[in-house]
């Protein structure tokens, strides 16, 4: 209450009409309302679609609320935290990154990648090391890399790809004592460029990862992807968010 009371006095007489939320889960809810108290029309975005299935956490307060689809929106509808005067479906904005112009000669790995068109490019998607954390644990990521190893020894002839969320120092460096001698895997070391991890997923010809907002973006432009649900200390993160509509991208065992 004292935040929307300080707000409220900040923009006390604003000749603001209408304002933007950029990343909706973390816009102060006090500040929502305060807008709404000084006639600010609020219109938010819907940043991460599962954010339709959080009944008691985060929540959003706007006039207008953009969906990241029909059916995020239809199960948006029903949660109560989610408080907005018109609801939109818009799709998942993201999109648009999958049709930037990444050029394949210049996406760097940790060694040089023999493009053949007959080659199979399989992509992995992982977080980064952080012992502090559940999902991103030494014992978790050393399963991920597990799983990688697996599908490269599989899938021999092709090219599999991994491409961490975060590649610091720590994390690198696991990935290269795991990694380095298989020789059809290589791991992405280009995070200068922004959206890079949109274009090796448009690339690849099937996506393996945890559960991340990325994949739900992929599998909306056309991808094939394949949610893993049974790393250390996240197992059955994904058959416990998802609605049964996904079920089917859900590796079971």
């Amino acid at each position: 209450y004292l935040e929307y009371r300080a707000w409220l006095k900040e923009f006390h007489g604003t000749k603001i009409k209408y304002a933007i939320i950029d990343y909706d889960l973390l816009f102060p809810k006090a500040l929502s309302l305060a807008l709404d108290s000084v006639g600010v029309k609020t219109f938010a975005f819907q940043e991460r679609a599962t954010s339709s299935l959080y009944y008691k956490i985060n929540g959003t307060i706007c006039d207008f609320y953009a969906y990241s689809g029909a059916l995020w929106r239809q199960i948006g509808e029903k949660n109560s935290s989610i408080i907005c005067d018109k609801a939109l479906n818009l799709g998942a904005w993201r999109l648009c990154f999958f049709y930037s112009n990444f050029l394949e000669s210049k996406m760097r790995f940790h060694k040089k990648v023999p493009y053949v068109e007959s080659k199979k490019r399989i992509l992995f998607l992982g977080y980064f090391l952080e012992n502090s954390s559940p999902a991103t644990n030494l014992n978790a990521n050393n399963q991920l890399f597990e799983y990688v190893i697996e599908v490269a020894k599989f899938f021999a002839n092709d090219l599999i790809f991994i491409r961490m969320k975060v590649l610091d120092n720590k994390t690198f460096d696991l990935a290269l004592s795991r990694l380095s001698n298989i020789h059809n895997v290589y791991i992405s070391t280009d995070y200068d460029t922004p959206a890079l991890s949109y274009g090796l997923c448009r690339d690849a010809d099937a996506i393996v990862c945890p559960q991340t907002s990325l994949a739900e973006e992929a599998l909306a432009y056309g991808k094939k992807v394949v949610l893993l649900d049974n790393l250390y200390s996240v197992k059955g993160l994904c058959s416990a968010i998802y609605p049964f509509q996904f079920y089917f991208m859900i590796a079971q065992g």
